[in-house]
C-alpha cells in the first residue's frame, strides 16, 4: 500500500484528535464531583455563607465564585492558609447585590488546587437561590432524571452522603 505525505498526516491529525478527546474524557471523569471530592454551599450559623468541601483523595486549597455571564472571570476567590484534605467548611465573603437582575445572574463555585492535582466541580446558583438556603442546609447538585438539578439537605445528611460517596 502506497501512502502519499498528505493521506499520512490526515492519518496522523485523525490518531492525535482521537487520543485528545480519549484523554479529554479521562479528565472529566477524574475531576467528578466523586472521584476528588464534593462542594455544596451551607448556611452558617451566624447566617453567612460558607462553601463545605469533603475531598476523597488529593487536596485543594482555595474555592471560586464567579459570575457566569459577568464580565469579571472570577470575583471571590478565598485561598486557603492550609490545604483542605477531608471536610472544611471555607468561609465564602459572598457580596451578591439584591436587585432582581443580579437575583437572576448564575453564579458558580468551585474549590482548585495550586498544583492542579485537583479541582471539584460545584455548582451552578442565583442569588435567589442563596436567599432561601436555611440555616444549617446545604445547596448541593445532584444528578437526577438525567439532568443536574439544584437540591437543599440538612448540613448532618450532606457529610453522611458525601463520606459514603468517598468510601466507595
Amino acid at each position: 500500500m502506497r501512502f502519499t505525505i498528505a493521506s499520512m498526516m490526515l492519518r496522523r491529525a485523525a490518531f492525535v484528535t482521537a487520543v485528545a478527546a480519549g484523554c479529554g474524557l479521562g479528565l472529566s471523569a477524574c475531576t467528578a464531583p466523586s472521584s476528588h471530592g464534593t462542594l455544596g454551599i451551607l448556611r452558617a450559623d451566624d447566617g453567612g455563607l460558607h462553601a463545605i468541601v469533603q475531598m476523597c483523595s488529593f487536596h485543594i486549597n482555595g474555592v471560586t465564585v464567579r459570575d457566569v455571564d459577568g464580565p469579571d472571570e472570577y470575583f471571590n476567590r478565598v485561598t486557603l492558609d492550609n490545604a483542605v484534605t477531608d471536610l472544611d467548611r471555607v468561609p465564602l465573603p459572598l457580596d451578591l447585590e439584591e436587585t432582581s437582575a443580579a437575583s437572576q445572574a448564575s453564579y458558580e463555585v468551585f474549590a482548585w488546587s495550586e498544583d492542579s492535582s485537583a479541582n471539584v466541580e460545584g455548582l451552578q446558583f442565583t442569588a435567589a437561590d442563596l436567599e432561601t438556603l436555611e440555616v444549617g442546609e446545604v445547596l448541593t447538585g445532584v444528578f437526577r432524571d438525567e439532568a443536574w438539578i439544584l437540591d437543599r439537605q440538612p448540613e448532618d445528611e450532606f457529610v453522611d452522603l458525601v463520606k459514603e460517596s468517598c468510601a466507595e
